[in-house]
């Protein structure tokens, strides 16, 4: 694998696509080419080269787009980028975490070590609308739908303030080809606060959850409308703020 490249750009993984496109939008000019089927955008944000994929959720496709974007990019550094749930009653929806540290699930990768970030979160640029939290971050297996699982995990891992799915795989990669990295994590949901429907059950086989699934169930749950109304805003405020974040944060790596 590909190490360090101190000339190369700043690399930036997303999970899913609403993440991608929200920073997509700060990237100009902006060109789209494919290696190995996945696509990749290079741009520059504020003169800045930047080279921008996602993954699909989930552990392996993580791993194999953070050696995707390292093999096609070569970057100088990597920023893992996207949503997150609050394992933290003060760790709120719409806030941004940037971990100082990622662990995995055992049920995912038993007794891995936990990851520190290689680039201190005190680097980045402060927005005065954004709230940052710190703490740990944990990789699961699956989005966690229910208030009680949230507490269970939470038990187990009681230093960790969020969870996901793929940033361990992906800050893993970047470790072994030496490449600096940080995580920068928009909460869509809170500690206390269920998810308004079972998103696991429609994941597509890109790793996204189809639209057209999801609008059916919701459809045959008439009742979930206002609450997944609430949640789509939320989550596209979320992705705004991620990429504020990440914006500022490339500024403060130029």
């Amino acid at each position: 694998m590909e190490t360090e490249s101190k000339d190369g750009p700043i690399g930036i993984l997303t999970s899913v696509r609403q993440e991608m496109v929200a920073i997509a939008h700060l990237l100009n000019p902006i060109s789209l080419f494919k290696r190995n089927g996945v696509s990749y955008y290079h741009g520059e944000i504020d003169g800045i080269p930047v080279i921008l994929t996602r993954s699909g959720m989930g552990w392996e496709r993580a791993q194999r787009a953070a050696n995707g974007l390292i093999g096609a990019g070569s970057p100088k550094s990597l920023i893992i980028a996207g949503f997150a749930a609050s394992l933290s009653p003060g760790v709120k929806r719409g806030e941004i975490i940037i971990p100082d540290c990622v662990q995995a699930s055992q049920n995912l990768a038993p007794d891995t070590p936990s990851l520190t970030p290689s680039i201190p979160m005190d680097d980045v640029i402060r927005t005065p609308h954004i709230h940052i939290n710190k703490g740990g971050l944990i990789t699961h297996d699956r989005i966690v739908i229910h208030t009680s699982e949230k507490r269970a995990i939470a038990g187990v891992h009681p230093n960790c303030a969020s969870l996901d799915m793929e940033s361990y795989p992906m800050a893993m990669e970047a470790e072994k080809a030496k490449i600096p990295w940080i995580i920068v994590r928009g909460i869509t949901d809170d500690f206390n606060e269920d998810m308004p429907l079972d998103f696991n059950r429609y994941v597509g086989a890109n790793g996204e959850t189809s639209a057209s699934l999801v609008a059916l169930a919701v459809c045959l749950r008439f009742w979930k409308i206002p609450a997944m109304i609430d949640f789509g805003k939320n989550a596209q405020q979320t992705a705004d703020k991620i990429a504020d974040t990440v914006h500022n944060f490339i500024l403060s790596l130029a």
